[in-house]
């Protein structure tokens, strides 16, 4: 099963008992940025491994990390550690200790536990960057039983932050499991945040075990029997990204969102990536297929840019709900920026040629799409593909080019039961697209849904289990003061501005923190002094 880890980067899992149940969570953040919280506490943060900035994964077993100043990383664990950056381990079994250059390391994967008294508590792990706390800003959380716990499956409808932009999202539960011939899911709310979930089903596609199934960008399932691997990766200034984008693992590429923001005057605001394929020789009819996330960074911006508008952001919501033209405006400056999704460029014999996009999603859970690509215009025997994301708006985990399809048996399941946080029926608020929704307003708030597991129509195939959600969120600002009309005039009318003001917040972020870490020091060394004597 392929893994669902984007690596921005701090994979943090979570526990939380919810009754006799408990859920689990994964989530990322951008090592460059900062690493995540509770690393400076004494006792460190436990962790399950690292991936270094060479793009490989170490693998730890119940370490701990913690600072070991400002510029490194002390990293415990029972376990042999791996060649790597830093110190010797020590045996197997016995408690080794690395000190790691922080600038060695592109990515953590942290594990968060937390026991709750309430019928279901959910913490959310806050993003770091440089020390300062960034909430990534979502969407609900879809967790699958697994048999044992929930486990965080899919993030639906993010950024659809008005009810004008309303939107169906499909989510791959790759750990839900069969329990007394039914499936059950959790719909949660974690964030600062309404959220209005239109509807819920499931879709269930047995298919061939020979071939993975995809979805395209309209939820229609693809079952490939022939891939093509990346064969080359570049970005703009020709750096080899082929370790980072080839697999489905936790490598992971984001940007270092640190050496964009160190430049006085950023004149282009996007990475521009190149991939190139050998062609495949017996279609010209494909789909590249991607995991792909909105970026960490990315994600915390949606708050900042609503911000910009201050007490007059519900009379914007306003307008775009109900004006037709100001929607479409939103949406070309989207179209435009390319920050919730991207264009695909492929070069043909006349030039590059845009041809369809990738959805954004995430970022802590990114979904696998299949975008379809016309090869008929390509010449020779390899295929090159372009993208242009704006900087710290999108993560890639890998991508090929697949075709050749199997058949498939695919059947759209009702939910049998669903009942929130205080024992309430909400099942009939799940069922259609309609007016009829399921609201969740507060932090607090859950919905647990059961859905009858239907027959298997033959025992060669095997089944893959999606999710179709619909909805929108608004979020929650809190009070406001008059609108910045000058930051919300260069958002509209700067191109790359949003990137600008991300790294620019980052700068500063980053100087706060480091300022405050050297206060802690000087603040420790002379206690450290004043007891010596």
């Amino acid at each position: 099963m392929v893994r669902r880890i984007i690596r921005s980067v701090v994979a943090a899992a979570i526990l939380l008992v919810a009754g006799c149940s408990s859920t689990h969570r994964v989530e990322t953040t951008e090592l460059d940025s900062g690493i995540g919280s509770g690393l400076s506490k004494k006792e460190g943060q436990r962790v399950e491994g690292y991936t270094s900035i060479d793009g490989k994964y170490h693998k730890t077993r119940d370490g701990r990390a913690r600072f070991h100043g400002p510029d490194t990383l002390e990293i415990e664990a029972p376990t042999k550690w791996e060649p790597s950056f830093g110190a010797p381990g020590a045996p197997h079994g016995k408690l080794g200790r690395q000190l790691i250059p922080r600038d060695s390391i592109a990515s953590l994967d942290l594990v968060h536990s937390s026991t709750v008294k309430s019928a279901l508590g959910i913490v959310s792990l806050a993003a770091i960057a440089a020390g300062v706390i960034i909430v990534a800003e979502c969407c609900p959380y879809l967790y699958s039983w697994d048999g044992t716990q929930y486990v965080l499956d899919g993030e639906p409808y993010g950024g659809a932050t008005t009810k004008s932009l309303e939107r169906t999202d499909w989510s791959r539960l790759e750990r839900i499991a069969e329990d007394r011939g039914r499936y059950r899911v959790l719909l949660t709310n974690e964030l600062a945040e309404t959220q209005h979930t239109n509807s819920l089903q499931l879709m269930t596609v047995d298919h061939d075990p020979a071939c993975d199934v995809i979805l395209d960008r309209d939820g229609t399932p693809h079952a490939f029997r022939t891939v093509v691997p990346l064969a080359d990766a570049r970005d703009e200034r020709d750096r080899d990204l082929l370790v980072w984008l080839r697999d489905d693992d936790h490598v992971v590429w984001y940007p270092n969102l640190m050496e964009y923001a160190q430049e006085d005057h950023l004149s282009d605001t996007r990475n521009h990536l190149t991939l190139t394929f050998p062609r495949p020789a017996r279609s010209d009819r494909v789909y590249l297929v991607t995991r792909a996330a909105t970026g960490p960074f990315g994600s915390h911006m949606i708050r900042t840019m609503l911000g910009m508008r201050g007490n007059q952001v519900d009379a914007f919501y306003a307008a775009i709900d109900h004006v037709g033209f100001l929607r479409d405006r939103l949406l070309a400056w989207n179209a435009r920026e390319e920050l919730f999704h991207l264009a695909v460029e492929v070069e043909t014999a006349s030039g590059w040629k845009r041809q369809d996009f990738i959805p954004g999603g995430g970022p802590l859970v990114s979904e696998c799409r299949a975008i379809p690509i016309d090869l008929a215009g390509v010449p020779g025997d390899r295929v090159r593909i372009r993208i242009h994301p704006p900087i710290g708006f999108w993560s890639f985990n890998f991508f090929e080019l697949a075709f050749d399809e199997s058949g498939i048996d695919r059947t759209i399941v009702a939910a049998k039961t669903a009942r929130d946080q205080d024992g309430t029926d909400v099942r009939r608020r799940l069922l259609a697209d309609d007016k009829i929704y399921l609201d969740a307003a507060s932090r607090d708030q859950w919905t647990e849904i059961d859905f009858p597991v239907p027959p298997r129509r033959s025992s060669n195939l095997v089944r893959t289990v999606f999710a179709r959600t619909r909805g929108w969120y608004r979020l929650d600002l809190g009070p406001q003061g008059p609108p910045d009309a000058k930051e919300l005039d260069r958002l509209t009318n700067e191109p790359g501005y949003a990137v600008r003001r991300e790294l620019e917040d980052l700068k500063k972020q980053r100087a706060l923190a480091e300022g405050s870490s050297a206060e802690l020091t000087i603040a420790a060394r002379a206690t450290a002094t004043a007891t010596s004597k």
